[in-house]
């Protein structure tokens, strides 16, 4: 009798499963479908399109994401990679697999809460797990193609944690090292499993250390790899209000979500005098819950997922963005605890109000998440919305520069980027993309004014090394031409915008600088 339920179990568990899987593939599949290629995808993607060329493994694993970011996600790169091999510049493909990844995590999630909360009715996990699925901060890591890393991220850490609590540590720690290729906040989930180990079971440290050995040995090796590709390794912050600050945030996104798109708001954007209130709302929340459960393990346990999962990207690891809502999706599972456990307990009185509660929640977030999707149509409309709530967004700024230089308007585009240096005095590429205007217009020595200043912000940028050394041969002056040309070749990777260009140049440069030498020292010639 025991095995017959316990298949039945399985079974009716699965038709959930699968029922959450179908539901959020379905919605952002609809809802995407027809969404373009917005802010970041421009570079991730449809640079790499245009310039295609062979990568290899190793070039991927020992390489950073960005020159200027001291972020290490090979496996990130390497499902991107393929992607563009893929679909190239059909941006309905990459919508696709991210509605995709969506589901998986939705399905993921569902399957990890009936093993740690097996006493909660199914139809409360699933309700549950739809309300994160569906939530705006869940949604714009699907609209937004190259938010893909956040979603791998994720999908990784809630298996390895599932895999954790089903005593399968190999797995675990194979899993673990697939999310920190992915994202870096993964680097603080063996830190959680072991404080829940020691929480939530009655074994020593040294017995959950040694079920922690092979996630242990993993990490080194990930840590390893990682200084290979980013030899200055992560910044800590010396402001410590940083964490409270984004802890703030994390809650109003969270409990509180705008249904507008606030894209990297800056603080004076989100931060008004209500934006403790969810803070207050979650304090209650856990008090609530330790007043009416039984089992204090689990409030302990989400406590702790709570404070030790966010904290590597609550402002301690240096970050261009330290207010955006993709940071908070591995927080978004306690939402879900909160709202499995409050449905549950009005469940035992109130059958059906819990039951329309739940789904309601559901509804309601999936309508804002519908909202939010227009924003995400194109280049204008993303970067229309992003002025629109906050107007010093230099990077909305630098996004229609670059549509005015698409245009050939190089007027309105130079004013666009001055507007983004002004507002982000340290964005290299607005200060590379005024450069190249100014030389198209044939103002040669206002250029080398901000090629100097791209290359003094991103030093190990080969291609802004490359448009300041055209630059320099424009003005004569040979051996620093030659100087920075070289250097643009020893930074250059294959999978980069203009590898070919920058090696043909090197050439080039190499034999012109080499004849000008000849030239000064020869007098017949």
């Amino acid at each position: 009798m025991n095995s017959t339920n316990s298949a039945d179990s399985i079974r009716h568990h699965f038709s959930y499963l699968l029922v959450i899987f179908f539901v959020v593939f379905a919605f952002y599949a609809l809802n995407s479908h027809n969404l373009g290629f917005v802010y970041d995808d421009q570079e991730q993607i449809l640079a790499r399109v245009e310039t295609p060329v062979s990568t290899s493994l190793t070039q991927i694993f020992l390489n950073p994401h960005y020159s200027n970011q001291a972020y290490y996600r090979p496996l990130a790169r390497l499902s991107l990679h393929f992607q563009i091999s893929l679909f190239g510049k059909w941006p309905a493909g990459y919508h696709l697999l991210s509605s995709f990844l969506g589901a998986v995590l939705a399905a993921l999630l569902f399957r990890m809460f009936i093993t740690l909360l097996p006493d909660t009715r199914p139809l409360i996990s699933a309700g549950a797990s739809l309300c994160t699925a569906l939530h705006p901060v869940f949604s714009s890591c699907v609209f937004m193609i190259s938010a893909q890393e956040v979603l791998l991220a994720g999908i990784f850490i809630i298996a390895a944690a599932t895999a954790f609590f089903r005593n399968q540590p190999v797995r675990s720690a194979l899993l673990i090292m697939a999310a920190l290729f992915c994202r870096e906040n993964a680097a603080s989930l063996p830190i959680l499993l072991f404080a829940a180990c020691l929480c939530g079971t009655r074994k020593t440290a040294h017995t959950c250390l040694y079920s922690l050995l092979p996630t242990l040995l993993l990490t080194g090796l990930y840590f390893w790899l990682r200084r290979q590709a980013v030899p200055g390794g992560a910044i800590t912050e010396p402001d410590l209000s940083g964490p409270l600050m984004a802890f703030i945030y994390l809650f109003q996104t969270i409990l509180l979500p705008e249904p507008q798109l606030f894209y990297e708001p800056a603080p004076a954007v989100w931060f008004t005098a209500f934006s403790v209130l969810p803070a207050g709302l979650l304090i209650f929340a856990f008090y609530r819950i330790g007043c009416l459960s039984k089992d204090k393990s689990q409030l302990k346990f989400w406590l702790l997922w709570l404070l030790i999962m966010f904290m590597p990207t609550a402002n301690l690891i240096e970050q261009q963005t330290p207010f955006d809502e993709r940071h908070n999706l591995i927080i978004l599972p306690v939402f879900t605890f909160l709202a499995a456990f409050f449905a549950e307990n009005i469940f035992r009185r109130h059958k059906k109000a819990a039951i329309a509660g739940i789904f309601l929640l559901a509804a309601i977030l999936g309508g804002i998440s519908h909202y939010r999707a227009q924003f995400f149509r194109d280049d204008f409309t993303f970067a229309s919305q992003w002025l629109r709530t906050d107007p010093e967004a230099g990077e909305a700024y630098a996004i229609f520069g670059r549509l005015f230089m698409d245009r050939g308007q190089s007027q309105q585009a130079i004013a666009m980027f001055e507007q983004s240096v002004r507002f982000r005095p340290n964005m290299a590429s607005s200060h590379d993309s005024l450069g190249y205007l100014h030389s198209e217009n044939n103002r040669i020595d206002m250029a080398e004014g901000c090629f100097r200043k791209a290359v003094a912000l991103d030093p190990i940028n080969a291609a802004y090394r490359y448009n300041l050394a055209q630059n320099l041969r424009a003005l004569k002056r040979y051996i620093e031409s030659y100087a920075q040309i070289s250097l643009a070749g020893l930074f250059a990777a294959p999978e980069i915008a203009g590898y070919q260009s920058i090696q043909r140049q090197l050439l080039e440069t190499h034999t012109e600088f080499w004849l000008w030498i000849i030239a000064l020292t020869n007098p017949i010639l």
